[in-house]
C-alpha cells in the first residue's frame, strides 16, 4: 500500500470516526503518519534518482541521434562487405581445392621420381657386374694375346680363339656403351622431374599465399580467351612425360584423357547463391 492510498484510507476513516474518540484516534495513528513521511522521503529520493536517470538517457538519446547517419554508413557496409565476403569465401574453397589436386601431382611425382632411382640403381648394379665382367675378359684377351706371342714366336697360331674373344669384348663393350646410355636418359629424366617438382612446390606456395582472404577483391571475368602460357606448357610436358611413364592415368585410360591448357589455371565461376 503506498502513502497515496494510506492518506485516503485514513481520511475514510476520521470522516467515521465520532468527535469524542478522535484524541484516542489519532493517538494510534501517530505511527501509521510516521510511516507515510518515510514513505513520502523514500519516494522523494527515488524520484531524484529517477529524474537523473532521465536526464542521463535523454543524453545518450542525443548523443545516439548524432550517431545515427554513421550507424547508417556502417549498416550499408555490412550489407556491401556480406555479399563481397561471400564470394572470398567460394574462391578460397576452389583455391584449396587446387592446391589439393597440386599436392596429389606433387605426391604422383615423386613416386615416379623413386621409381626413377630405383632404375637407376637397377642399372649402376648392372653396370658394374659389366665392368667386372669386360675386366675379367680383358685380363683373359691379355693371357691370350700372351699365349698368342708365345705361339707365334713357336711357329704356332691359332687365329679361331683370337676372333671369339675379340667378338666377345665387343658385344660387352656394346652392351656397357648402352647400359651407359641408358643412365645418361634416365638422369636427364629424373633431373626435369626434380625441376618440375620444384616448380610445382612454388606454384603451389603462391597459390596457398594468394588463398589469404584480402580486404577487397574486385571480381573480373575476362573479355578474352586466355592465352597458352610457358608455365601452362610445362604442366602439359609435365602431364604427358607422367602419362607416358606410368601407363593409365588415375584410372582412366590414356586415349580418354584430354589436357587443355587454356583452362590449366583458370577457376571456374562461382556457384549461384
Amino acid at each position: 500500500m503506498t502513502a497515496e492510498t494510506r492518506c485516503v484510507v485514513l481520511e475514510a476513516e476520521l470522516s467515521r470516526t465520532p468527535s469524542t474518540e478522535l484524541p484516542l484516534r489519532s493517538i494510534a495513528l501517530v505511527p501509521v503518519v510516521n510511516d507515510v513521511e518515510d514513505d513520502t522521503i523514500k519516494l522523494k529520493a527515488e524520484k531524484g534518482k529517477l529524474a537523473k536517470e532521465k536526464s542521463n538517457l535523454i543524453q545518450e538519446l542525443i548523443e545516439a541521434r548524432k550517431n545515427v547517419p554513421e550507424l547508417k554508413k556502417l549498416k550499408k557496409e555490412k550489407e556491401e562487405y556480406g555479399e563481397e565476403r561471400l564470394k572470398l569465401y567460394r574462391d578460397l574453397k576452389e583455391a584449396h581445392e587446387w592446391i589439393e589436386e597440386l599436392e596429389n601431382l606433387l605426391d604422383e611425382a615423386d613416386q615416379q621420381c623413386d621409381k626413377l632411382k630405383k632404375d637407376i640403381e637397377e642399372l649402376d648394379d648392372e653396370e658394374e657386374e659389366l665392368l667386372k665382367k669386360k675386366s675379367v675378359v680383358v685380363r683373359e684377351l691379355d693371357m691370350v694375346k700372351r699365349k698368342l706371342e708365345e705361339k707365334e714366336r713357336s711357329g704356332e697360331l691359332n687365329l679361331k680363339k683370337i676372333g671369339e674373344l675379340t667378338a666377345e669384348n665387343r658385344r660387352f663393350t656394346e652392351r656397357l656403351d648402352e647400359a651407359k646410355i641408358r643412365i645418361e636418359v634416365l638422369n636427364g629424366e629424373k633431373l626435369k622431374l626434380e625441376q618440375n617438382q620444384k616448380k610445382r612446390s612454388s606454384d603451389s606456395n603462391i597459390a596457398a599465399s594468394q588463398c589469404e582472404e584480402p580486404k577487397k577483391i574486385k571480381i573480373e571475368e575476362p573479355d578474352e580467351k586466355p592465352q597458352i602460357t610457358e608455365s601452362k606448357l610445362q604442366w602439359k610436358n609435365l602431364f604427358e612425360t607422367n602419362r607416358a611413364l606410368s601407363g593409365p592415368y588415375m584410372g582412366i585410360p590414356p586415349a580418354t584423357v584430354h589436357f587443355n591448357p587454356a583452362n590449366a589455371f583458370i577457376l571456374p565461376p562461382p556457384p549461384p547463391p
